[in-house]
C-alpha cells in the first residue's frame, strides 16, 4: 500500500516502493487540480526535512524574526514525527 498522507491543501506525502515523496497541487489551464512529484527522499526522516526545507523557502517570511517564528512552527509540527521515526530505526534489528 502507497502513502497519500495530506499536508495542508497543496501539499501531501506520497510513496513508491522507493521513495517518500512530495507532491504539490498544481491548477492546470482549464482549472483543474493535479498533483506534481516534486521532492523524493529514500526515508522519511529526509522527506520531513525536505517538507521543512519546501515550506521555509516557499513561505513569505520578511524578517529574520518571522523566519525563526516559522522554523519553531514546523519544527514543533514535524519534530514529534522525526523523534518517533528515529527511535523506530534504533529497535529494528
Amino acid at each position: 500500500i502507497m502513502l497519500n498522507i495530506p499536508i495542508d491543501k497543496n501539499l501531501k506525502i506520497t510513496s513508491d516502493t522507493h521513495n517518500f515523496i512530495i507532491s504539490v497541487r498544481s491548477t492546470t489551464k482549464s482549472g483543474k487540480d493535479k498533483w506534481i512529484q516534486r521532492l523524493f527522499h529514500p526515508t522519511l526522516e529526509q522527506c520531513f526535512k525536505g517538507l521543512l526545507n519546501h515550506k521555509l523557502r516557499t513561505g513569505h517570511a520578511e524578517s529574520l524574526s518571522e523566519l525563526a517564528v516559522c522554523v519553531k512552527t514546523l519544527k514543533e509540527q514535524f519534530g514529534t514525527i522525526l523523534e518517533l521515526n528515529s527511535q523506530n530505526q534504533g529497535e529494528q534489528v
